[in-house]
C-alpha cells in the first residue's frame, strides 16, 4: 500500500472523522473561552483544558457507538440546544464587561452546553426505535425548550437593560410580586415584539418536535449489548453529573444559589422594586 492509499484509508476511517470533529469542537470551545475570558493566566487556561477533555471523550464515545458524526441530523437539534447555553452567557458577559473585566468565568456555561447536548443525544439514541417513541420525542422536545428558555431570557434582559441577569434581578423576582414584574417586562419589551418572540419560540419547539419524530424513527435501534451498556452508562453519568456538579456552577444558577443563601441570612431585608 502506497502513501496515497494509506492517507485515503485514514481519511475514510470513521474513527479519524470522529476524532477530527472532537478536536475541532474542543478547539472551538477553547477559543470561545479564551476570547471571552479576560485576565486569565496560564494556570487558568490549563484548568480550562482539563475541564474540556471529559466532554470531548464522551462525544467520541457517543459518536463511535452510534456511528453518527457531528454533522448528521441526529445531532443538530440537541447540538443547537447545547450551544445556546455554551455561547449566550460568555458572549453577553464579554460584550457587557469588555476589556475592563478582570475575571470572567464562562467555562461552566460552555461545559454545561456541551454536556446538555450530550445528555439529549444519549437519551435520543437510547430510546430510538423502542416503544412509546412519541413519549420520548415529547420529553426531549420539552427538555430542549426548557434548556433554551434561560438563554432566551438572558438575551432579552441584555437587550433591554444592557447587562446579563444579575443577582439583584433574581432577588427582585423571588421577593416581589410576580405580576408587577411581568407587566413591567411586557411594557419594556412591547406587546408586538413579545408576540413575535413567543411565535418564533413556539415554531422552534414545533420544529424540534417534528424533527425529532423523523430522527427517532430513522435511528437504528442499538442491538449490541456492549453498545447499549456504553450508552446507558454515558446517560447515567451525565444524568448524575449535570444536576449535582455542573448546573450550580453556571452563571444563572450560581446567582440563584447566592440569592438563596442571602435570603436565609437573619438580617435579610427584601429589596424594593424599581
Amino acid at each position: 500500500m502506497n502513501v496515497l492509499e494509506t492517507i485515503s484509508s485514514i481519511l475514510h476511517n470513521k474513527n479519524t472523522r470522529f476524532i477530527a470533529q472532537c478536536i475541532l469542537l474542543y478547539g472551538a470551545c477553547y477559543l470561545l473561552y479564551y476570547c471571552t475570558s479576560v485576565g486569565q493566566d496560564a494556570k487558568d487556561m490549563g484548568l480550562a483544558s482539563r475541564q474540556l477533555i471529559p466532554p470531548m471523550l464522551i462525544f467520541y464515545v457517543v459518536q463511535r457507538v452510534s456511528g453518527k458524526t457531528l454533522l448528521s441530523w441526529l445531532w443538530l437539534t440537541q447540538f443547537l440546544t447545547g450551544m445556546s447555553w455554551a455561547m449566550t452567557t460568555p458572549i453577553l458577559m464579554y460584550l457587557q464587561a469588555g476589556s475592563t473585566a478582570t475575571s470572567l468565568s464562562p467555562m461552566a456555561d460552555i461545559l454545561f452546553g456541551c454536556y446538555a447536548a450530550l445528555f439529549l443525544m444519549s437519551a435520543q439514541q437510547l430510546t430510538a426505535g423502542r416503544k412509546h417513541c412519541r413519549l420520548f420525542q415529547s420529553c426531549t422536545t420539552i427538555l430542549s425548550m426548557l434548556l433554551m428558555f434561560i438563554p432566551l431570557c438572558q438575551v432579552l434582559h441584555f437587550l433591554l437593560y444592557g447587562q446579563c441577569i444579575t443577582e439583584m434581578t433574581i432577588l427582585l423576582f423571588r421577593t416581589q410580586a410576580f405580576l408587577p414584574h411581568l407587566m413591567s417586562t411586557i411594557q419594556d419589551i412591547g406587546i408586538v415584539p413579545l408576540l413575535i418572540i413567543a411565535i418564533i419560540y413556539y415554531f422552534i419547539g414545533y420544529f424540534i418536535f417534528k424533527f425529532n419524530a423523523k430522527i427517532f424513527i430513522s435511528l437504528p435501534t442499538l442491538k449490541s449489548h456492549a453498545s447499549v451498556l456504553i450508552f446507558f452508562l454515558t446517560f447515567v453519568i451525565l444524568a448524575v453529573y449535570l444536576p449535582n456538579a455542573l448546573i450550580r456552577q453556571t452563571y444563572f444558577f450560581e446567582a440563584w444559589h447566592n440569592v438563596s443563601i442571602e435570603e436565609k441570612l437573619p438580617d435579610f431585608q427584601p429589596p424594593q422594586g424599581p
